[in-house]
């Protein structure tokens, strides 16, 4: 009697929500709800008894799965090209209103502007993301009037939470597939198992809440204890944490694929993604929905870590903690393709010349006011030491294993010197107030930029080289 049941029996994570059976009438008398063991030592289990006052109102006005969703088609857009409109499709399922079916869009924060998506069939429909400027932060959800659940939104909760995307030239700062160990550390924090461990997943067959494969392809992901069997976070939390990562500058996105599975969605349990700067870590999102056995992903934007307070610096981490707040449930996560990139205007200038080695591009504006121009060389050789160099003459004289495209008047070096790193990039934001006297530039100039950097071996090569004329 009454509505607590207790009984002794073998249970598993994951069980909680299963019927509590009475075996001589087969007829179900309760909801178990958790597990453990007593001081004695032996199994000590409970549930929710149909006697519930709670639970017997909720079976009395049972609400049900909604039959109709609406969901973005493909993986939302993190960068818009400046000055071109964007088509987005969505797909809408279940019995809707006609016409109802609505792209919510808006620029900076201002009002959501509706259009109406057009019919495509089979339940897709089209829609267009207006041209942005360059460094705009476009937001847009979709809807659909549901004429058995009501107004249906994607994301969830729209507009309060929205996808968003920001218009301008990517320039990579850090791209990590996890072949390579770049730095990351992993520390347990009172969990008993699901420590974070790079590797191929297993995949095992005997365990069904693991990933079948990493997200991107390459191969290797970082996993929640990457052995065969029950091995999910219990009991605590694990955290994975990014070795420092210069975000200065302005323009700064975060991107990355997450894997998380949960039996319990209550938001205890979830995937807890910090930043640092200064050695003070604060909370930019967390993710506390079940994604089953698919990888999703997401994108933090400059506007993101804005609205929680933090200021991006040249040695900023991120942290992603795993965390399971109830030892009864099961939390299984990854990460894989994490990128780190520097949205800017651009591309700035005319490139010129040839070079055996990389390929120099500027970003940004050429305003000296603006003070925002981004130098880029792509295509050098991994974690190799590089600088760029500049001089208002051009010249094609063979020098090393390339061509120097600049100069022979007077050659200046911008410092500090630059490390490629993994992904074989240098990447210099120009302070035209740190620059040497003599080399100082000025509006109505032109000047010209290459990259030197080391081949390994002994030998060096250069860039092409890029030529751009300065306004105030």
């Amino acid at each position: 009697s009454g509505s607590l049941l207790q009984y002794v029996t073998d249970t598993e994570g994951g069980n909680s929500g299963s019927p509590v059976i009475h075996e001589q009438t087969g007829n179900a008398i309760g909801i178990h709800t958790h597990g453990g063991c007593s001081t004695a030592g032996s199994g000590q289990n409970s549930g929710t008894g149909l006697s519930h006052a709670g639970l017997q109102a909720a079976l009395a006005s049972p609400i049900g799965i909604c039959e109709g969703s609406i969901s973005l088609v493909g993986n939302p857009p993190s960068i818009l090209s400046p000055g071109v409109a964007f088509a987005i499709g969505a797909q809408v399922s279940g019995p809707f209103v006609p016409g109802s079916v609505t792209l919510h869009t808006r620029n900076d924060g201002g009002v959501f502007i509706a259009q109406s998506m057009a019919d495509l069939g089979g339940g897709l429909f089209a829609g267009t993301l207006l041209a942005s400027a360059c460094t705009d932060n476009p937001e847009y959800y979709f809807s659909v009037d549901n004429t058995t659940c009501g107004v249906l939104t994607s994301p969830a909760g729209a507009p309060a939470s929205s996808y968003s995307a920001i218009a301008g030239t990517a320039t990579t700062i850090l791209h990590d597939n996890f072949e390579a160990d770049l730095g990351w550390t992993t520390l347990v924090i009172g969990a008993t198992s699901g420590q974070w461990e790079r590797g191929v997943p297993v995949n095992d067959p005997s365990w069904a809440y693991d990933p079948a494969s990493d997200s991107d392809g390459s191969g290797q992901a970082f996993l929640t204890q990457n052995q065969l069997g029950n091995t999910d976070v219990d009991g605590g939390a694990v955290r994975l944490e990014s070795a420092p990562i210069d975000m200065s500058g302005g323009g700064v996105i975060v991107s990355y694929d997450y894997f998380l599975n949960l039996t319990d969605s209550d938001g205890t349990d979830a995937l807890i993604v910090k930043a640092g700067v200064g050695g003070v870590y604060t909370e930019v999102t967390r993710h506390d929905s079940s994604g089953a056995l698919t990888w999703r992903s997401n994108t933090l934007t400059e506007a993101d870590f804005a609205a929680a307070g933090i200021t991006l610096d040249s040695a900023t981490s991120i942290r992603f903690a795993a965390n399971d707040g109830d030892a009864q449930s099961i939390v299984e996560a990854g990460l894989d393709a994490f990128d780190v990139s520097r949205v800017v205007c651009g591309p700035v200038g005319e490139n010129y010349c040839t070079s055996n080695g990389a390929t120099i591009s500027a970003t940004g504006t050429s305003s000296l006011a603006s003070n925002d121009l981004v130098l880029t060389a792509q295509g050098v050789p991994a974690n190799k030491k590089g600088i760029f160099i500049y001089s208002m003459t051009q010249q094609a004289l063979p020098f090393g294993a390339g061509t120097k495209c600049v100069g022979p008047s007077q050659i200046f070096r911008m410092q500090p010197l630059l490390d490629s790193g993994a992904g074989g990039v240098l990447a210099k934001i120009v302070d035209y107030g740190a620059l040497a006297p003599a080399g100082t530039i000025l509006a109505g100039d032109t000047w010209n930029f290459q990259a030197w950097f080391r081949n390994g071996g002994g030998t060096f090569n250069l860039s092409d080289a890029v030529q751009i004329s300065f306004t105030q």
